[in-house]
């Protein structure tokens, strides 16, 4: 099965591969301009903020854009798309979504 780890690290490493422009940015950030952040956090934000414009763009959250991503990639998704399925369902109050 595939994790939901596998599937954020997957998306990541699409996304930026085809946006090298935004790889390079990142990579060139110093801690300098973290904003009281760590380097790591800086440039999680980066990358997070543009994943959203993105799938935002595309009409998807940015864990749908993510899970999109990876099926084009062929990882079957269909697991963690029941399971989400099902915690919305819970979080509504119906035994389930059709």
């Amino acid at each position: 099965m595939v994790t939901r780890k596998k599937v954020a690290e997957t998306a990541r490493s699409v996304f930026l591969a085809e946006r090298p422009r935004l790889n390079a940015q990142i990579l060139a950030l110093t801690e300098d301009i973290a904003c009281g952040s760590t380097l790591d956090e800086y440039k999680t934000v980066i990358f997070q903020n543009e994943l959203l414009k993105e799938a935002e763009r595309q009409g998807l959250t940015p864990w749908g854009y993510q899970l999109e991503i990876a099926e084009s990639l062929g990882l079957d998704v269909s697991a963690l798309r029941e399971e989400d399925q099902r915690a919305e369902a819970e979080a509504l109050g119906v035994d389930s979504l059709m």
